[in-house]
Formats: C-alpha cells, structure tokens, sequence
C-alpha cells in the first residue's frame, strides 16, 4: 500500500573485523528501500571551516547491520 513512498537507497553490508582487530571491509552494495521518517542536513559555518551534519532516520524493510 505505501510501497510508492520508499525510496531506493544504495546500502553496503558491513562485514565485521577479521583476525588481527581491523576491518574486513563491506560487501557490493546493493539497493533497499526505505521510506525517511524524520531528520536534517544542518550546515554550520565558522572561522575554522565548515561542517555539515546530517541526521536522518530510514524504515527499510530489510534488517540492516550496525556500522553498514
């Protein structure tokens, strides 16, 4: 019924650490979809630089794992 408001979003699994303590990497990315529930792109502007924060919430259908 609300299929027509998911968006497709590019996602790549996170693999995890291997033996020695560091990242294994991602797997191919591939495309799920989700529908955004709530968030902002907030760009901040100071003599250091810029920054750009962004904060956005998906629903996806799929279970998506920590740190993908």
């Amino acid at each position: 019924m609300f299929d027509n408001y998911f968006d497709d979003l590019k996602y790549q699994e996170y693999i995890g650490e291997g033996r020695t303590g560091q990242s294994a990497g991602y797997k191919d990315a591939i495309y799920i979809k989700g529908i955004r529930l709530k968030g902002q792109l907030k760009n901040t502007h100071s003599s250091d630089g810029d920054t750009t924060t962004c904060t956005i919430v998906y629903k996806t259908k799929e279970y998506v794992v920590p740190h993908s």
